[in-house]
């Protein structure tokens, strides 16, 4: 068995391993060493039957039936996430009670705190003016589904007009016109039975977050809500609504790269106030990575390559597995350039990836063979997380400075 087959003790990159598990994505030896810590964790094993429930019920969305188990309210929704994290396996939990009687004390009170549990949340959802906004039962998970995919990049912008301001900023403009036709555009018109096939189409990370992000739309006060869903419509409706969509798409990249603080700086303020600390944070790090010496360039790349394949299975299942299966028949070279696409992706949302110590060292090898300039570039930034997003971003304008040049040539010496 691999030395480093181990499983994290983060939550959500725990909930990724456990849905991975229920997918049948891990290998043999990481099943063999996940299920021996099945065996002797018990709040594992809760976590584990509670997101089975949830995928299950993910699946098993109706094509017409209104009253569908997963869509039938906003109460039972919310009543079932909270008992399956009290569940257990019934065939499981009689092998556990049947070798030590305790269980059985064990299991009845998490029946009943489940049961406690499930009638609390209905008092206090039945009196929540959610339920106003679900007079059609299967509307936020059907119906408004591209608008819940992309939830937490709403919660981010105030309106239109925002929207357009950042759109002023060449920052922003010249990163849209570089960036894939925006997936809220192009899932607008998806009608229900379309947007119930890209449910089913979804990887486990895919549906976790998309249920996560459920669960957080629920939580806001019916304003916010109200005010979230106009602005999604309004932005459909925009005459120019592929470039907004991109333009919101990539402010909230830039902006989980962000210092906490300076995400908090931007949340406090009003709108023009906003704009004006975006730009000032845009204009104090113009100077960070814009010149990068070519030997430091090659062993960036490098290592985002290394890391890449090191992480491969990782890295697959943030994909559909066609595409997954499709990249892992490429040769090393064209292989191991989509895995560095995908890392990227996964790096800027999260870079917990390069959180463990043999990631770690291969960081600080990688690092002692840059530049000194460069190095010391790396040490004024205030955390890991930032170093990782210096390090994406130079690789980034780069790109796009080469794809620029090479513009450029080919609009001087056509060819025949």
């Amino acid at each position: 068995m691999p030395e480093n087959t181990s499983f994290s003790d983060d939550a959500e990159q725990l909930n990724e391993q456990l849905s991975a598990y229920i997918d049948g994505e891990l290998s043999p030896e990481e099943t063999i060493v996940l299920e021996q810590r099945l065996a002797a964790d018990e709040k594992l094993r809760k976590r584990l039957a509670g997101l089975k429930k949830n995928w299950g019920l993910l699946e098993s969305l109706p094509r017409e039936n209104v009253s569908s188990r997963f869509t039938a309210s906003t109460v039972e929704m919310v009543a079932i996430r909270a008992t399956a994290n009290n569940s257990l396996d019934t065939s499981t939990a009689i092998g556990w009670a049947s070798r030590n009687p305790r269980w059985l004390f064990i299991l009845a009170a998490a029946l009943l705190a489940g049961f406690f549990g499930y009638m609390a949340t209905r008092v206090i959802t039945n009196t929540s003016p959610v339920n106003g906004l679900i007079e059609n039962r299967n509307a936020l998970l059907i119906k408004h589904l591209n608008f819940l995919e992309h939830f937490p990049e709403y919660q981010l912008t105030d309106d239109i007009e925002f929207l357009t301001k950042l759109y002023q900023m060449e920052y922003f403009s010249s990163r849209t016109q570089v960036a894939a036709y925006p997936a809220i555009v192009k899932q607008a018109q998806d009608s229900n039975e379309e947007a119930r096939t890209r449910i089913l189409g979804m990887n486990s990370g895919e549906k976790n977050r998309v249920h996560r992000n459920y669960l957080g739309f629920l939580q806001l006060p019916e304003p916010e809500q109200k005010r979230l869903l106009i602005l999604h419509d309004t932005l459909l409706a925009a005459p120019n609504t592929e470039v907004l969509s991109k333009v919101l798409m990539t402010y909230s990249r830039w902006y989980q790269q962000l210092d906490p603080l300076e995400q908090v700086e931007i949340t406090l303020r009003n709108q023009h106030e906003k704009i004006e600390y975006i730009q000032e944070l845009i204009l104090s790090r113009a100077g960070e990575a814009k010149f990068i010496p070519g030997k430091d360039l090659i062993v960036i790349n490098r290592w985002l390559e290394d890391v890449a394949l090191r992480n491969e299975k990782t890295i697959l299942r943030e994909v559909d597995k066609n595409r997954a299966d499709a990249i892992s028949k490429l040769n090393n070279r064209d292989k191991s350039r989509r895995l560095v696409k995908l890392l990227v992706r996964i790096l800027n949302q999260n870079p917990r990836l390069l959180m463990n110590p043999n990631e770690r060292k291969q960081y600080q090898l990688m690092k002692s063979s840059l530049s000194e300039s460069f190095q010391q570039n790396l040490d004024r930034q205030p955390n890991f997380e930032r170093n990782i997003n210096l390090l994406i971003e130079t690789t980034r304008r780069d790109y796009r400075d080469n794809r620029s040049r090479n513009t450029g040539l080919n609009k001087r010496y056509p060819k025949d």
